[in-house]
């Protein structure tokens, strides 16, 4: 009986032993990038240090940092130190990383986003939240799904498409957007925030989906190409909307709205009556 119970108590001994073992490696694995965990971003392969990163890793030559106040990672530099980072393709970084969700993205392109990858098509995980792009230049952007309000703030950069999905109801926070051409709305969007692709030089067409209600102040100024479609939906145009568009711009309007409209097309909101037209 007691060599029955030794042997019983020996197996459970070695399984219990195994368990612990197995989870001590687990916890390696998963281990996430200390203070001394960094990564220094040169600019085109010179000494000249254009930044560093604590807790970061590389993964797929995306570099990601870990941010321990908010047990997430966050995108922040593409990795060019040793080649260059393949353009003309469409890349979709980690949605996780060590287990952690990637939830952001901090991008300054003068440092991290090397100019070559103008031809890149970036589409952002649906876990990113956090948004910050600067002086970057990418052939799009794909912006994450399923958000209520476009975050953060995406600026003085070269995107020649700009992607928001469906289910995004409020666009904002995207302004100073150079060679992006055409712009195409969600049919989901309700308000267009304020500021919105202001001082965008390239920009030429805008659809505005119907549902929208309002246009928020300085929306399109300073776009001198911008040629724009507006529903029937607006009910408010905020202060120099369309100050600084074309001089000689066409707004085209639904024909049963067009004398309503009429009414909200005035100087305050950028509308030059001599030589701008509405059809």
């Amino acid at each position: 009986m007691k060599k029955k119970f030794l042997k019983l108590f020996t197996s459970v001994a070695m399984l219990a032993l195994v368990f612990c073992l197995h989870q001590n490696v687990r916890a390696e694995e998963i281990a996430q990038p200390t203070e001394k965990d960094v990564y220094i971003h040169h600019d085109d392969g010179e000494d000249y240090v254009a930044n560093r990163y604590e807790r970061a890793i590389v993964v797929d030559r995306v570099v990601y940092q870990y941010l321990p106040e908010k047990d997430s990672y966050r995108i922040v530099a593409f990795d060019d130190n040793d080649e260059e980072f393949p353009e003309g393709i469409t890349f979709k970084p980690r949605s996780e990383v060590r287990g952690k969700p990637v939830t952001g993205i901090y991008i300054d392109g003068e440092e991290d986003g090397p100019s070559y990858l103008t031809r890149l098509n970036l589409v952002l995980p649906d876990s990113v939240k956090d948004i910050e792009i600067s002086g970057a230049s990418f052939g799009s952007i794909t912006l994450p799904k399923f958000l209520i309000v476009t975050p953060g703030v995406i600026f003085e950069s070269d995107f020649e498409q700009i992607i928001i999905p469906e289910g995004t109801t409020n666009v904002s926070g995207i302004h100073n957007i150079w060679k992006l051409r055409k712009m195409e709305l969600p049919s989901s969007t309700k308000r267009i925030g304020k500021y919105f692709l202001e001082d965008s030089s390239d920009l030429r067409t805008v659809y505005i989906p119907k549902g929208v209600t309002e246009i928020g102040a300085e929306a399109f100024s300073g776009c001198p190409k911008l040629e724009i479609y507006i529903p029937a939906s607006v009910k408010k145009i905020g202060k120099n909307a369309f100050k600084g568009i074309h001089k000689k711009a066409v707004f085209v309007v639904p024909k049963k709205a067009k004398k309503k409209l009429r009414k909200k097309l005035t100087a305050k909101v950028g509308f030059q009556k001599k030589t701008m037209k509405i059809k």
